[in-house]
């Protein structure tokens, strides 16, 4: 292990998450191995047992099965409560998991299906086949000699790309062991030592993981909608492709991980660089033989374009390289080629092969990073911009990960950052409570934040924002013109290394450097043969004349005493100085100059006008003095500058806030944050989509311009509108649809009544809702 990656790994065994493995007296997950032995000891009569075994493939059903049925509720619960001790996404882990850290034997993000698949197949059959769910188990039943690393693909990467030799699984142990034993690391409880190194592997993940998520396919022949029409009257569909894809065996084998880690892995199907279909395959198989051992017509009910053999996949003189079961298949919105990540360098395949991708990025999810880099520029030319938009929309969070991207930090070093603070406003905030404060800090004692007063909040931000950026300024004042000239140098010489020569003007060129000087001369030069020389510190000076005095260069004491022809080819030297400068700009060092954000919480819920007081002229006139009527470290001037980012958010819903007047609204640039759907953000369940719509429809016929029949006509849709965040599954967190409906979105929805909003017309409209969705709570 070469030096530097031992002291990353140093660093990361002083981690909190690390620590707390090192000092655990107990099996770190005794937790998860009782709740194992509970799941094994678990009487189950025949008849259940054989109900269990014929639905094992059927997720939803089991779930629903454990839900209704009393008499399989407590092995639901057994087995739901096992795997949320091993996947970070298990169903309902919030509830179930035991320890205040809800913490996981992996990040494996291993299916639902599967994992009760085979936990089913393990209690009754007692067998498992080889992959994540597999290593969990044989962890929990003998963690000395088993490792968290759930996934075969990253013991293999592990293997090949950390420690240079092929995976094998019977070494695996002691290979692992053996390369992180130069570092000498103790544990109070043995037992624990195999998983601290699981972790400390995934936190130097960069040096070694490989993954990918699916292929591109180029297939504009139109064969998909018949697919897709078919598939819609069976659960999978037999697909196949006469050639194999990019890095035939390395992709199969990251592809059936893929399928291990996360159930099914995408083709993408593209016409003209852009894709149009998905499929989600689950499984596939590359030869006859294959295709007999995986016997889908034995394991998966209703398939359609099933063959009876291998061979039989072909189409006039093409025959099928390989086959795969798909049971997802859908037309989506064109997703431009230039969105994917290509595994190869080789980039966009030819048409009829196939491309191993690591990573998309949706429609949506360019759209928010372009409108979320348009609003970045836009306070970077502002200064200061309010988020506003109706409740729930995530205009604080959107405004935290604003702050992130110009800080250039994660979610965890913003809430610890100097740079980063986060204030309140409320209708009895004054002036002096701005500048005193009331300040936004993580929760101690778990999520969330509380907020507590802090001197002189707004001041001391802004004299360290000021110090910081003077400090900059300084450091870039005085060795902007020694580094730039260097730069100019260093790029000149780096020219004649190239080619040999570098040209001045049109027809005089440097040619060598020596001693600090140029050595130049014309094309059409009869003499002086071996060029002219040019001396560094004089060009260096007239530059610095120049740029300083701005006088005409001809005019300079220093070039009175050249030749008429030198004084020229200076001059010429200044141009392409100037001309180098504009397209080469210093950098000041990130560790110089540093940007601060400040985020105002519910901004309009306070009197501005009153709040902001003399302030409302610093804010445009960034870096002048204005006068505070409280000092902040001995002075009353208090100064904004450049580097100080402000932005607030306003709930357009609330009718109690303080006005905004047009003084303070020149002063901002205002930015909608509107609701949306995130069905095609997140997995199925996620998101109450067909709730979403139909509370949708109190307010707004479309995308929140036309108003609806129950909407009074002094409000429009976008100002009151309930965001997506209300209809967002928290049921792990014990809040389902229908307590989200009773206690958030009902009443709002009645509070709207009330205040004349929503017409009385409403009311009939809201407990429709609540009938047809099943929303009552009994």
């Amino acid at each position: 292990m070469d030096i530097n990656l031992q002291n990353k790994i140093s660093e990361y065994l002083k981690a909190e998450r690390n620590q707390a493995i090192i000092n655990s007296d107990e099996f770190y997950f005794q937790k998860a191995k009782d709740e194992l032995q509970k799941f094994l000891d678990l009487e189950v009569r025949e008849e259940e047992k054989q109900i269990l075994i014929a639905n094992k493939k059927k997720y939803e059903e089991l779930k629903k099965l454990f839900q209704d049925s009393e008499e399989f509720s407590d092995f639901g619960k057994t087995i739901f409560s096992l795997v949320s001790y091993c996947d970070l996404k298990a169903y309902k882990k919030n509830e179930l998991n035991q320890y205040d850290d809800k913490r996981v034997l992996a990040s494996a993000f291993v299916r639902m299906n599967n994992w009760l698949e085979q936990l089913i197949t393990y209690k009754f059959e007692g067998q498992l086949s080889e992959g994540s769910v597999k290593n969990a188990i044989e962890y929990l039943l003998h963690p000395e000699d088993h490792f968290t690393m759930l996934s075969e693909n990253h013991r293999s990467l592990i293997s090949e790309n950390l420690f240079k030799k092929s995976y094998n699984k019977s070494t695996f142990k002691q290979d692992f062991i053996d390369f992180f034993s130069g570092l000498s690391i103790q544990v109070k409880n043995p037992v624990n030592y195999t998983h601290l190194l699981s972790c400390l592997s995934y936190d130097i993940s960069p040096e070694w993981k490989e993954s990918i998520i699916g292929l591109i396919s180029p297939d504009g022949t139109g064969w998909q909608e018949g697919a897709i029409n078919d598939l819609n009257g069976a659960d999978y569909i037999i697909l196949w492709n006469h050639r194999k894809p990019n890095g035939t065996t390395k992709t199969f084998k990251l592809l059936k991980d893929c399928i291990d880690e996360n159930g099914s892995f995408k083709i993408f199907y593209t016409s003209k660089n852009n894709a149009i279909y998905i499929a989600e395959v689950i499984d596939f198989a590359t030869s006859a033989q294959e295709y007999n051992k995986v016997d889908w017509e034995n394991n998966y009910e209703n398939i359609t374009w099933k063959l009876n053999s291998f061979d039989e996949y072909r189409d006039g003189d093409k025959s099928a390289s390989w086959v795969y079961l798909v049971n997802k298949f859908y037309k989506i919105e064109p997703i431009p080629s230039s969105h994917f990540k290509y595994y190869f360098s080789s980039g966009y395949p030819s048409v009829g092969s196939q491309t191993p991708i690591i990573s998309m990025i949706s429609n949506i999810e360019f759209k928010k990073n372009q409108n979320m880099k348009k609003t970045i520029e836009l306070l970077q030319y502002k200064k200061q911009i309010i988020l506003q938009g109706p409740p729930g929309t995530g205009k604080t969070r959107e405004a935290k990960q604003i702050a992130q991207n110009i800080l250039g930090l994660n979610e965890k070093e913003l809430q610890e950052s100097k740079q980063f603070k986060i204030i309140q406003f409320h209708p009895s905030y004054t002036y002096e409570d701005f500048v005193r404060g009331i300040v936004a800090r993580p929760n101690p004692e778990g999520e969330g934040i509380i907020y507590e007063a802090e001197n002189k909040t707004l001041g001391k931000f802004a004299k360290n924002a000021l110090e910081n950026y003077k400090k900059s300024q300084s450091i870039t004042s005085n060795n902007s013109l020694e580094t730039d000239f260097d730069r100019f140098i260093n790029f000149i010489i780096e020219q004649l290394d190239l080619s040999g020569k570098f040209n001045i003007s049109e027809n005089v060129y440097i040619f060598s450097v020596e001693d600090n000087r140029f050595k130049y001369k014309g094309d059409n030069w009869s003499a002086h043969a071996n060029g002219l020389n040019m001396n560094f510190s004089q060009l260096k000076k007239i530059i610095e004349l120049n740029l300083n005095s701005r006088q005409e260069i001809v005019k300079n004491e220093l070039l009175n005493s050249l030749t008429r022809q030198h004084a020229t080819y200076y001059q010429n030297f200044l141009d392409l100085y100037k001309k180098f400068i504009s397209n080469n700009p210093s950098k000041i060092d990130k560790e110089d100059l540093k940007n601060f954000v400040l985020v105002i919480d519910e901004i309009n819920r306070a009197n501005l006008s009153s709040v902001l007081g003399e302030l409302i002229y610093a804010l445009e006139y960034r870096g002048e003095k204005v006068e505070s009527m409280y000092e902040v470290d001995g002075s009353q001037n208090l100064v904004l500058p450049p580097n100080l980012y402000i932005i607030g958010t306003m709930n357009t819903a609330d009718r109690s806030v303080g006005h905004i007047d047009y003084a303070i609204r020149r002063r901002f640039a205002f930015v909608d944050v509107m609701p949306k759907d995130l069905t095609s953000e997140m997995e199925g369940g996620e998101f109450y989509t067909d709730l979403f719509s139909a509370v949708k429809a109190l307010f707004t016929k479309d995308e929140y311009k036309t108003k609806s029949d129950f909407i009074s006509q002094e409000f429009e849709p976008k100002d009151v509108a309930l965001g997506h965040s209300y209809f967002i599954n928290k049921s792990e967190e014990g809040a389902d649809m229908k307590v989200r409906w009773n206690y958030e979105i009902k009443p709002i929805l009645l509070e709207y009544v009330r205040d004349g909003v929503l017409k009385t017309d409403a009311l009939k409209k809201i407990n429709e809702l609540e009938t047809t969705f099943s929303l009552k709570i009994e």
